[in-house]
């Protein structure tokens, strides 16, 4: 099996956990997990389709965090340890800062700045 098959079967089965799974990974305390493999697919400069499908993917996850009410984004009241901000917003903008600030791809990298 070649490198790039590979690749491509593991962000297969991220794509899919992330598709069908994403209330789940959140409840478990797994979304700054899912943001950083996503991010690091992202960064893959060898498979550029990969990266580019992972840029889209990263950016996907804003709306589905600020929808799914798992996130708890439409609740009014939070304890400053359960802030949504920071449990959400701060892992999706850290992978794009991560992206734009350590990515090879020149490509990749364009479509954040």
């Amino acid at each position: 099996m070649g490198l790039e098959r590979i690749a491509n079967s593991a962000f297969e089965i991220v794509t899919r956990l992330n598709k069908e799974h994403f209330p789940s990974i959140v409840r478990h305390g797994s979304f700054a997990d899912l943001t950083v493999c996503i991010t690091d697919f992202c960064k893959v400069s060898k498979y550029q389709k990969i990266s580019l499908l992972a840029i889209g993917m990263l950016r996907d996850t804003i709306p589905t965090m600020l929808e799914s009410p798992e996130c708890g984004f439409k609740e009014q009241h939070h304890s400053p340890t359960d802030d949504p901000m920071i449990k959400y917003w701060f892992p999706v903008l850290f992978g794009f800062y991560d992206v734009i600030m350590n990515g090879e791809d020149l490509e990749v990298r364009r479509l954040y700045v």
